[in-house]
């Protein structure tokens, strides 16, 4: 019988402990995975006004000072209407990072930081609240904030309240990678400067080559979904230590219980499933190595 597996709990997104208490968990942005997954990074002057015909408020931008990526493109088209993504009134100083949408003239707004500077608090739980209200979140697609402080996150956790020093790391990021456009990424447990006691953020990070060592070593973790999770990710990472450790893994005896469906249309069942095995599997797959595929579930 041949199966889908409907979902692999807690594979994509290994729960801290902590997160795993009666804790609300938040999802925020990296500088450096939001440079990697743009197509342009504009430095601009924007201004929030309104339109003295319908009485609307409208963004626009008034000027864009420097380009930090255009990839592919010597000119990138300007975003005509900013209104969905900026809402803070008046004019503004803003990093924009904008990808390419199928079948539209212009960009879309993926990002906003505003390079407003401002004082942030001494206290370190007044601080993380700071940075909190002006940080945009949210799982999939961040949602743009009401406040124009400048706070950014980077791939480390470390946050960023001085515009110079984001507009640096972009630009430095940009360099890089001038002509790439890279969206892969995962959720990492860093967050720890922005939390409370009744939250846990999660940073969306690129996979970086600093990564991969990390995961080699959660390959070894004696937590079967903590392996199955490096597995996974491992696939971003093509050189003969990476496929030699994933094919250790399509022995791996770690198994939990899965919710599967036939894919003949039957009822979904649970089932017994190598859940190691099966990530390394498609990353050896994904990686474009031939492997025999080994038995994915357990049958007593």
């Amino acid at each position: 019988m041949r199966w889908n597996l409907v979902c692999v709990i807690g594979l994509s997104l290994a729960v801290s402990n902590r997160a795993a208490a009666d804790v609300d968990s938040f999802y925020v942005y990296s500088l450096e995975w939001l440079t990697a997954a743009s197509q342009s990074v504009q430095l601009a002057t924007v201004v929030r006004e309104k339109d003295p015909d319908t009485g609307a408020w409208k963004t626009r931008v008034k000027s864009v000072d420097r380009v930090l990526k255009a990839a592919g493109h010597r000119s990138v088209p300007a975003v005509e209407d900013l209104s969905a993504a900026v809402a803070v009134g008046g004019e503004n100083r803003v990093l924009l990072f904008l990808r390419s949408v199928p079948k539209k003239r212009t960009p879309e707004i993926l990002y906003v930081v505003y390079l407003n500077k401002h004082l942030a608090p001494a206290d370190p739980a007044a601080r993380s609240a700071a940075y909190r209200a002006a940080l945009p979140e949210g799982f999939d697609r961040p949602r743009p904030t009401e406040s124009g402080k400048c706070v950014a996150i980077d791939r480390t956790g470390r946050v960023l309240v001085d515009p110079e020093a984001v507009v640096r790391l972009v630009e430095k990021r940009a360099r890089q990678h001038p002509n790439r456009i890279a969206a892969a990424g995962f959720y990492a447990p860093r967050g720890e400067e922005l939390e409370d006691q009744s939250s846990v953020y999660y940073v969306y990070v690129p996979y970086d080559p600093e990564e991969r060592g990390e995961f080699l070593k959660k390959l070894r973790s004696p937590t079967g979904v903590d392996r199955a999770e490096a597995a996974m990710h491992l696939a971003h990472y093509p050189d003969a230590e990476v496929i030699a450790a994933l094919k250790k893994c399509l022995t791996d005896d770690y198994y939990n219980n899965q919710l599967v469906r036939d894919d003949r249309g039957g009822p979904p069942r649970g089932a017994n499933i190598y859940i190691v095995r099966r990530a390394a599997y498609q990353s050896l797959r994904q990686l474009n190595v031939e492997v025999p595929k080994p038995e994915l579930e357990h049958r007593r």
